[in-house]
């Protein structure tokens, strides 16, 4: 983030990083209100459990992710055995 922060015109750069910032903290702060809910909701196991599946794909996805949406322009590599 700050090195994003760090390309912005100088005259920018502190408002910039100030909004990066803010929409991280209102991002996790919608996230951990959501996920309470379904804590009281569905309960803790299922919400575990939603969390855990969430992981499972979104690590999939990455692993599996077109080469362009890496910024080396490489593709996610399992290690190797040994």
């Amino acid at each position: 983030m700050m090195h994003l922060s760090q390309s912005a015109p100088a005259h920018v750069q502190s408002t910039h990083y100030t909004l990066l910032a803010t929409t991280e903290i209102l991002g996790k702060l919608v996230l951990v209100a959501t996920v309470g809910s379904w804590a009281d909701t569905l309960g803790y196991f299922w919400t575990l459990t939603i969390l855990v599946a969430s992981l499972v794909l979104v690590t999939v996805l990455t692993i599996r992710a077109p080469t362009i949406l890496h910024s080396d322009g490489t593709r996610a590599t399992r290690l190797k055995e040994k």
